[in-house]
């Protein structure tokens, strides 16, 4: 399994392909991804996962990588994405909570999903 192959399956997960354009501009050398997708959740997903592909690859003897050890790194990978997402939205709905009610009337609905 290659770099390639764990981006691919990642972009099967996420909505509308965004992951595999980001990550397609990527490998060409832009390093912002695709401008022709605003997506920036999806471009940080193409990133983190081409950038400790890659650095799985060079610290294995001889490059080469299982697909397990590949699949696996991708794993805690995003699932130290999520973590880090989630606390920045925990901090948010607690600013929220703080907010004084006639300032967070309009948002409260939409920030309590």
């Amino acid at each position: 399994m290659t770099v390639d192959d764990v981006l691919k399956i990642a972009d099967e997960g996420y909505p509308d392909g965004a992951v595999g354009q980001h990550y397609r501009a990527l490998r060409k050398g832009h390093l912002h991804g695709s401008n022709k997708v605003g997506d920036t959740l999806a471009l940080a997903v193409a990133v983190e996962l081409k950038e400790t592909q890659d650095d799985l690859a060079g610290e294995a003897e001889g490059g080469e990588v299982s697909s397990g050890e590949r699949l696996l790194d991708a794993i805690s990978r995003m699932e130290t994405f999520r973590d880090e997402i989630e606390g920045v939205i925990e901090t948010l709905r607690g600013k929220l909570k703080e907010t004084p009610d006639d300032e967070s009337d309009d948002v409260a609905g939409g920030a309590a999903r």
